[in-house]
């Protein structure tokens, strides 16, 4: 058998890697790329679409559970939406450093299976200030699911870090495109009964509010299968467990045993995080830490998060009502009419008693219409269809080119919608505009190559709570702007995207292509 010059020095460097150690990210790289990793891709998008399921399952259910919890005005779906918001951002940085302390695993399994019991309780709610208290204890605990960028990125290598992310981002859209599908099967049955013990009449939305909990239960059983993260474990200092967490990584991957990595040379990063007493001043210093070392940094991706889920949440919490709205419009109607000018007039005609009849007894929408889902499903192909896109092209046109083309494409449109008299042409245009979205995930990406492993965890949290306040005030301004200034809220909407696209520019690794 003839060996070439570079199979010999490989094989001669995998003899002496035993005894004079290597590089963590050698390790990283002789555990292989393979059954594993698609594996755990898959499980991340199911612990993207955890988060997805709860922001856009509720936007389903409001409309046809009004009469049910007694919801009066619009500005009241901000309230719901906005204390699941307020428990995601009131939990970011425990959630960040309890990951970073603890490990990544033991956060994401804890986090949603709590969530899956908070989905649970929503589904009873019998008023809307129940169904905001379990809203927040589920927003509270799906905090921790951002925790899934870093683990994810922690077992992965830079040449595949960025693909890997977008691909899982790819399946998050696959498993999005079922949610207005299980919607529209789900509510627009006509089923009800008493469950007798809590005196509670369930109906259908409250069985999809149930459902939608699920991916949640899914993904947290399902990480029970995986290993904690092998740049934790270096970071705690254990070189022991992190070359079994490789050697585990290698036999999922080649089906052999024969890992020959004994020793990794320690780094800068080795041993960090071996400390865990005096939590609460452990999370403090971290904290001063990440603002002091890396002030611009946090600023720049924590703004850009902000504005981008301030419209992408925000706006969609009333998607599924307005365009059923728009639907009913178009059904009784031959001429075509300005979107805002269809919100306004259906908000009057509500305010003006026309859905109280003679017997002073409310008029309670029971189902949506179809064409409402129709939209949504449209919406979930244009996340699908642009995580696959990024996914292929994120190597060969930059992260840079790929924000800008986004930000901007979809901050226009939150003007055009404006001018715009035809509703079809309208809808279409607030479909792109909440497809601003889908550079959320490659935001992420470049958050974990901003900071190291023993803040990377913290920064993402972060960063993404900053997105889940923009979420917040996005929710209970536009609840707000929709009823008296419809016009100005799609303005408003389409200059923060823009904005956030000129920020993009400013972050140090934008240009660096994986």
């Amino acid at each position: 058998m003839v060996f070439s010059i570079d199979e010999i020095v490989e094989k001669s460097r995998r003899e002496t890697s035993g005894a004079d150690g290597v590089s963590f990210e050698e390790a990283l790289n002789e555990s292989r790329f393979g059954k594993f990793h698609y594996c755990l891709i898959f499980v991340s998008g199911i612990f993207m679409a955890c988060v997805f399921y709860e922001i856009m399952g509720i936007s389903y259910v409001l409309p046809v559970a009004e009469c049910d919890l007694y919801i009066t005005s619009k500005q009241q779906y901000g309230i719901v939406s906005g204390v699941w918001f307020a428990g995601y951002i009131l939990a970011s940085n425990l959630w960040g450093f309890v990951s970073d302390t603890y490990g990544r695993r033991n956060v994401l399994i804890i986090a949603t299976l709590t969530a899956a019991l908070g989905s649970a309780l929503s589904s009873l709610a019998v008023n809307l200030w129940q169904l905001a208290l379990f809203r927040f204890i589920n927003g509270f605990c799906l905090s921790g699911t951002s925790t899934i960028f870093a683990y994810l990125g922690e077992f992965l290598d830079a040449k595949t870090r960025s693909r890997s992310t977008m691909i899982s981002s790819v399946i998050f859209g696959g498993l999005s495109l079922f949610l207005p599908i299980m919607a529209m099967l789900v509510i627009n049955q006509k089923w009800s009964f008493v469950i007798p013990m809590i005196q509670v009449t369930y109906k259908p939305w409250r069985l999809f509010i149930f459902v939608c909990g699920f991916p949640s239960l899914i993904s947290g059983l399902s990480l029970l299968l995986f290993p904690e993260s092998p740049k934790f474990t270096f970071s705690q200092g254990d070189e022991t467990k992190t070359i079994d967490i490789f050697r585990r990584v290698y036999y999922v991957n080649t089906g052999n045993r024969d890992f020959k990595i004994k020793k990794i040379q320690p780094n800068d990063e080795f041993g960090q995080n071996r400390e865990r007493k005096h939590a609460l001043k452990m999370m403090l210093n971290q904290s001063v830490t990440l603002f002091r070392v890396y002030p611009w940094s946090i600023f720049l991706v924590s703004t850009i998060q902000f504005g981008m889920y301030f419209v992408c949440n925000g706006m969609l919490l009333f998607f599924p009502d307005i365009v059923n709205q728009a639907a009913l419009y178009m059904q009784t109607s031959s001429s075509d009419q300005a979107l805002c000018k269809i919100i306004e007039h259906a908000i009057d005609a509500k305010n003006n008693n026309s859905a109280v009849s003679a017997d002073n007894v409310r008029e309670c929408v029971q189902e949506l219409d179809v064409t409402a889902y129709y939209y949504a499903l449209i919406l979930e192909g244009c996340y699908t269809g642009g995580f696959f896109l990024l996914s292929l092209l994120v190597n060969y046109v930059g992260r840079l080119s790929i924000f800008t083309f986004v930000s901007f494409s979809t901050g226009i449109c939150g003007f055009l919608i404006v001018w715009v008299s035809n509703t079809t042409i309208a809808i279409y245009l607030y479909v792109w505009l909440l497809a601003c979205g889908v550079t959320i995930v490659l935001l992420n990406t470049v958050t974990y190559d901003l900071f190291p492993t023993n803040l990377r965890a913290l920064a993402l949290s972060v960063s993404v709570m900053f997105g889940r306040l923009g979420a917040l005030m996005g929710g209970n301004v536009a609840g707000l702007l929709l009823e008296k200034h419809c016009s100005a809220l799609y303005m408003f909407s389409g200059g923060i995207l823009i904005f956030t696209g000129v920020l993009i520019f400013l972050i140090p690794n934008i240009r660096q292509k994986k």
